[in-house]
């Protein structure tokens, strides 16, 4: 894994969780702490794509934290952590682009010639029964016939697909 990543790593799912102290005495509170966790709990650590946006982000924007706590909200905003009486002049940071460079060849930099094109075209295309053949499972893998709310709503869907009849209209004249 290089030690950039992509502007589609802001897709990541994880979330942050934040436990704020206070403190009863004096007007200062010490510093909340943002733990980053995956969505099925899982802390960020070690050397993965989502350690590396936050340390990116970390390096990057440094001098605007200026030793804070953040969090990120994989919406290209940056929010300081803490207690309103500690963060009432503090601000959000929206993440530039600039920040995840492009892996190399990652996009094309030149047009693609006509044999390339046809090439990618021919490579890419589907047949039209390995096409039905796709939607079917997709059709038959995500059936929600079972699913008790829609039942209870009066609501089926079917697990086939249904033939329908039609033409195409010709487009209106001036």
């Amino acid at each position: 894994m290089p030690d950039h990543v992509t502007s589609a790593a802001s897709s990541i799912p994880f979330s942050f969780f934040f436990a704020h102290e206070t403190e009863s005495q004096g007007l200062s509170s010490p510093p909340s702490k943002g733990i980053s966790l995956y969505k099925d709990g899982r802390l960020v650590e070690g050397n993965c794509v989502g350690r590396k946006v936050l340390n990116r982000i970390q390096e990057t924007y440094n001098f605007e934290l200026n030793g804070k706590d953040f969090a990120y909200d994989m919406a290209r905003k940056l929010f300081t952590l803490g207690s309103l009486a500690r963060n009432r002049l503090e601000f959000t940071v929206v993440l530039e682009d600039v920040l995840c460079p492009l892996v190399s060849l990652q996009r094309y930099t030149k047009a693609l010639t006509t044999l390339q094109r046809s090439s990618l075209v021919e490579k890419s295309r589907q047949k039209p029964l390995e096409r039905m053949r796709v939607l079917t499972n997709a059709l038959s893998q995500n059936y929600d016939g079972f699913e008790p709310m829609l039942r209870n709503c009066g609501n089926s869907i079917n697990s086939s697909f249904i033939e329908v009849e039609g033409h195409v209209l010709q487009a209106p004249r001036v």
